[in-house]
C-alpha cells in the first residue's frame, strides 16, 4: 500500500540543509533549528496579548478581594458599635432601674408617717450613723438616725434668741440642751463633732434628766447640718424622740 503523506519539509537554519519541518535536531548538522522571524513574531505577540489580557482580569481579582475585606471590616464594625450600644443600653437601663427604685423607696419612706409610729416600728426606721458619715454627708436635714453619743455640756439658749431662731420657733424646742460627740466609726471609744441635741416641747424628754459625760444611744429627727467657716467642720442639730442607755 503506497503512503501518499507529504512531509512539509524547511531548510536548517545552521547548515541550510533541506529537513522536515517538525524535526527538533538537524539530521546533518545536529544541531537544534531556530525559529524563524515570524514564529518569534507571533510568539511576542501571543505573549503581550496574554500580559495586556491578564493585567484586568489582576486589577479586577485584587478589587473584589479588597472590596471584600472592607465589607468584613465593616461588618466588624457594625457588629462592634451594635454590642456597644446594647452594653450602654443595658447600662442605662440599669441606672434608669436603680433611679426608681431609689424614687420608690422615698415615695414609700414619705408615705409612712415615722413620728406616729410605735417605739419599736420608730427604732427600725431609724439608720444607724457614725461621726464619718456626718463628715461625709451621709446624713440630711429630716433624716431619721440612730446614734451613739456622749454628752458633753448642757447649754442654755437665750430668750429672745429662741423666740426669733425659726428652727426653735418651727420645732417648739426647749430653751435647755446638749452639745455631743457622735461615735466614730474607724477609732473605737472616740467621739468627735460638735453638736447638738435639741429637745422638743412636745416630745417627753427634758434636757436636765441627763447629766454631761454619760452616753446614750438616741433616735431622733435631723433637724439640720451645718457647716462651721472657721473649722469646715459639719455640727449635727439633732431632735430626739428616744434616748436608751448605753
Amino acid at each position: 500500500m503506497t503512503n501518499n503523506t507529504v512531509t512539509k519539509m524547511k531548510k536548517c537554519s545552521h547548515c541550510k540543509s533541506e529537513i522536515p519541518r517538525n524535526a527538533p535536531i538537524c539530521p546533518v548538522c545536529k544541531k537544534k533549528p531556530r525559529k524563524s522571524f515570524g514564529r518569534l513574531f507571533l510568539d511576542a505577540v501571543l505573549i503581550l496579548f496574554l500580559f495586556f489580557i491578564g493585567i484586568p482580569f489582576t486589577v479586577v481579582t485584587c478589587s473584589k478581594k479588597l472590596d471584600n475585606i472592607h465589607k468584613t471590616n465593616n461588618e466588624g464594625v457594625s457588629n462592634t458599635n451594635t454590642e456597644n450600644a446594647s452594653s450602654s443600653n443595658y447600662n442605662n437601663s440599669e441606672d434608669n432601674t436603680k433611679e426608681i427604685i431609689t424614687e420608690i423607696n422615698n415615695e414609700t419612706e414619705a408615705s409612712i408617717d415615722i413620728d406616729n409610729l410605735s417605739e419599736e416600728e420608730y427604732k427600725s426606721n431609724c439608720k444607724q450613723i457614725y461621726y464619718e458619715d456626718i463628715e461625709d454627708d451621709r446624713v440630711s436635714k429630716n433624716d431619721y438616725i440612730k446614734v451613739e453619743v456622749y454628752l458633753e455640756q448642757i447649754l442654755m439658749k437665750d430668750l429672745y434668741d429662741a423666740m426669733a431662731d425659726s428652727l426653735w420657733q418651727e420645732n417648739n424646742l426647749s430653751l435647755t440642751y446638749f452639745s455631743f460627740g457622735v461615735l466614730c466609726r474607724d477609732y473605737e471609744n472616740n467621739y468627735g463633732g460638735e453638736n447638738y441635741l435639741l429637745f422638743s416641747n412636745d416630745i417627753d424628754l427634758d434636757a436636765i434628766n441627763y447629766n454631761s459625760g454619760s452616753y446614750f444611744y438616741l433616735y431622733g429627727k435631723v433637724l439640720k447640718v451645718e457647716t462651721n467657716g472657721w473649722t469646715g467642720k459639719k455640727s449635727l442639730y439633732l431632735m430626739p424622740k428616744y434616748i436608751d442607755n448605753k
